[in-house]
């Protein structure tokens, strides 16, 4: 991805360099956002690899159309790329040659379940649905191995769901009473011909993340009603496969349930419904709780107090995580202080008596890897009538496991391997981790000084940050910052080497300058995304409307600053910091007092971000026609290298700092980057 990115800096440099930077500053920022509306259009209708066809096409015709006529090699070129490209995405959209499933890995550390591994196996490739959340792609699985069901009657023949080509979930046949003893859901269970349930009446489920088939089965046998159901999946490429390509696979998984296409946060925003069960599962488009990376709004104490929010006092939150690796444990723990300070909160004096934590061995060949930890806690403490069901519950469990199992009768075929142990239930003396972590005095602390188990809050949500140690980010850190600094070292070499007219510390101001516009721009640009994404309803619309809105904001800020003035240049800078300081610490406050939908908020997001946006365009052409005033216009290409640079390390900058002290001090410091900007401003003025 270097070398086109490369050219096009190189072009947008020259025109940088020969005409108006204001002008041409805000066609680059009108292009970018239209690139958004692009991917936003293309990639869910064409795919991610036709788009990119279609990108390298419309690119061809730009350069065939601009070049000189006398040029014909140059042309023919052009010409040649554009009808390629146009016919191998053409060929493409029908015979599927240049899917990235039959060319790609997966991500999966142990290679079994993932694209990769299903292309090595031979399975058959169904279908595939892209867009900006996850690519989704299904396979068809026919397997001896009768494990995948929780009763009788078992099939051989089911569908592998992959996220961006790790297998999350699949997809069978079978009929609903088939999950009337899946162990995900211990509020009921089939035992001597009787099915018993905790709840009567049928308790009001909300399911956050139906992924694929996930858990909406086995609700359905349970309320039996399924108006009784609510439903949100964040990734529209499931739903809508659940809906059509994957409805009869299924078993009519989705029949008459209506699901909502958005963030769970942004949807109990805006609900005023109380449920009985509010489930967790299936919640991440990566492998587990642990994986590192992505900022994690849904399990942050805000969050929990929030689906607490929205349960009847009989009400249980029910979440689902995977035990694989010694990360995912501590983040487990991390997870459970988060919901105890909630209970704390809330004026709960023993916690401990709200909780059922169970582990779930679904393979037990394989160490850790087919461990799912289950955690169920009550919003009020559970009764002893509840606790002597989930005593019973427990049994069942090991009745169907292992006396079933070994005295199975010919009309059944249970060969199950799972293993359900049960971790903690109040009044339980079992000696294990969980039972030790209510114990402890100093739960911060309870696996050492060396883990981070304090909770996480929206401002910083990053539960995988367990270890003292952040070695990954740190590492990223500085792995780019040596090239960054590298190549600054080389720029500033060319700009000594070139420049005659003045000595080489008349530059340093300069460079300092474009430095920390760089940092500040896309520091402040990273954190209003997060901030704003339990709002937004979607990692799409956060693109679009906090994204998009900034940049052409900014370019329009560009376009109508040509006429320099020091006032004009002093009140921009004056404009970020106070339009940052509103969005940092007022507007999602404003927003959620508002109560208005989720397209008003999204609405009322863009047009507060205009201000900013506008006053953050100003800053970059001023400096580059400084440059050209200062200098000559032959050292625009280094300046804009420079600031190039440091907007690639203001990435990496703002992810370590978001994640080491939350978004609203990682915004203030893109603030403060812009208020040394300023000064450098006020010192370019004087000396200018």
């Amino acid at each position: 991805m270097v070398f086109p990115f490369m050219m096009g800096n190189i072009i947008i440099t020259f025109f940088f360099r020969t005409e108006n930077t204001n002008r041409i500053y805000f066609f680059d920022l009108a292009g970018a956002t239209c690139g958004i509306f692009f991917s936003v259009v293309t990639i869910p209708l064409l795919k991610t690899e036709n788009a990119l066809l279609m990108c390298i096409a419309l690119m061809s015709c730009v350069g065939f159309l601009f070049s000189k006529k006398k040029n014909k090699v140059l042309r023919a070129v052009f010409y040649i790329f554009f009808i390629i490209c146009l016919a191998a995405m053409a060929t493409n959209l029908q015979w599927h040659v240049l899917n990235l499933e039959k060319i790609a890995r997966g991500g999966r550390t142990d290679r079994t379940k993932d694209f990769y591994s299903f292309r090595k196996k031979g399975l058959p490739f169904l279908f595939s649905r892209d867009n900006l959340v996850a690519r989704v792609s299904v396979y068809t699985d026919y397997s001896d191995e009768k494990t995948r069901t929780y009763d009788g009657k078992l099939s051989t023949e089911f569908q592998w769901v992959c996220f961006d080509g790790d297998s999350n979930d699949s997809v069978n046949k079978l009929d609903l009473h088939v999950y009337r003893n899946d162990p995900r859901i211990p509020f009921m269970y089939f035992e001597d011909g009787i099915q018993y349930t905790l709840f009567d009446p049928p308790p009001r489920v909300f399911i956050i993340g139906t992924s694929a088939e996930g858990i909406v089965k086995s609700v359905k046998f349970l309320v039996k009603d399924v108006s009784l159901i609510d439903t949100v999946e964040i990734n529209p490429a499931i739903v809508r496969m659940m809906q059509n390509e994957l409805f009869e696979l299924s078993g009519r998984a989705y029949e008459n349930v209506d699901v909502k296409i958005m963030d769970a946060r942004a949807y109990l925003e805006h609900s005023k419904e109380h449920y009985d069960i509010i489930t967790m599962m299936n919640t991440y488009t990566v492998q587990n709780i642990a994986y590192f990376g992505e900022p994690d709004f849904i399990h942050t104490r805000d969050a929990i107090d929030e689906y607490f929010d929205h349960l009847n006092d009989r009400g249980f939150l029910l979440l689902e995580e995977r035990d694989v690796s010694t990360r995912s444990r501590y983040a487990i723990f991390r997870l459970l202080n988060n919901i105890i300070y909630v209970l704390d909160k809330r004026g709960y004096k023993e916690p401990e008596k709200h909780f059922l934590i169970y582990n779930l061995n679904v393979d037990k060949a394989k160490y850790r890897w087919g461990w799912y930890t289950f955690i169920i806690v009550k919003k009020t403490p559970i009764t002893a009538s509840e606790r002597e069901y989930f005593h019973r519950w427990i049994d069942s469990r090991n009745n169907i496991e292992y006396i079933l199992k070994q005295e199975k009768s010919p009309d059944m075929d249970l060969t199950y391997i799972y293993h359900t142990q049960l971790e903690y239930l109040f009044g339980e003396n079992i000696e294990t981790d969980y039972s030790r972590f209510f114990q402890s005095e100093d739960r911060d602390a309870f696996w050492g000084k060396e883990v981070r188990l304090t909770t996480t809050s929206d401002d910083n949500p990053y539960i995988f940050d367990v270890f003292k140690n952040r070695k990954e980010i740190e590492q990223l850190l500085t792995i780019l910052g040596g090239i960054c600094a590298a190549i600054l070292c080389v720029a500033a070499v060319i700009f000594a080497v070139t420049q005659r007219g003045k000595p080489f510390k008349s530059a340093l101001p300069f460079i300092s300058y474009f430095i920390l516009l760089g940092l500040g721009y896309f520091i402040i640009e990273i954190t209003l995304l997060k901030l704003y994404q339990c709002h937004t309803g979607s990692p799409t619309n956060s693109l679009v409307f906090v994204l998009g809105g900034l940049l052409l904001s900014s370019g329009i800020g560009s376009y109508f600053s040509r006429d320099y003035s020091s006032k004009k240049i002093l009140w921009s800078f004056l404009g970020i910091v106070l339009f940052s300081s509103y969005h940092i610490f007022a507007n999602r406050h404003l927003l959620h007092l508002m109560g208005v939908p989720v397209w008003a908020e999204n609405l009322i997001i863009t047009v507060t971000l205009f201000p900013l946006g506008f006053c953050m365009g100003i800053p970059f052409p001023f400096g580059i026609e400084k440059v050209k005033q200062t200098f000559t216009e032959l050292h625009v290409p280094v300046f804009v290298a420079i600031n190039s640079l440091a907007s690639a390390f203001g990435i990496a900058l703002g992810l370590y700092m978001s994640v080491a002290l939350g978004f609203i001090l990682t915004s203030i410091l893109g603030v403060g980057c812009y208020a040394g900007a300023l000064i450098l401003f006020v010192f370019l003025v004087r000396s200018g």
